[in-house]
């Protein structure tokens, strides 16, 4: 996940332009790469943007993602800032991992949490204790 801070811009170097899901990002040279937009979550009431490249880049091929927070600058144009810390970036991507995999479902069968999507470490409206 290194690929992130390689390929990460501060805010005003970021430029978006949405054609479908494909978005195009400037590089730190000022070169403008394509990337596929996967998924944006929700992650600890923070926004997290990811994008795999569109063909195979230095050091990040096809089947990898890059992730971005979201974040809105003065006048409510997406910002895409990059995670610089390693433990944050992780606990995203594992978030991320779990949605897709469907494994975000608690495990304790009531309704209220099927595909709850909420803090695992808080009580839901049944009244049970969520635990990693």
């Amino acid at each position: 996940m290194e690929e992130n801070k390689k390929l990460g811009q501060e805010p005003e170097e970021l430029d978006l332009e949405e054609e479908g899901d494909i978005v195009e990002l400037i590089d730190e040279e000022g070169k403008s790469v394509n990337f596929r937009h996967v998924a944006t979550i929700d992650y600890q009431n923070e926004w997290y943007v990811f994008f795999s490249p569109t063909e195979e880049l230095d050091g990040l091929s096809e089947d990898e993602v890059v992730i971005f927070k979201l974040a809105e600058d003065e006048d409510g144009s997406d910002l895409f800032l990059p995670i610089e810390d390693e433990a944050l970036l992780e606990a995203v991507y594992n978030d991320y991992v779990a949605i897709m995999d469907g494994e975000d479902d608690c495990d304790c069968g009531c309704e209220d949490c099927e595909g709850c999507g909420h803090d695992h470490d808080e009580d839901c409206d049944c009244g049970c204790k969520h635990e990693d």
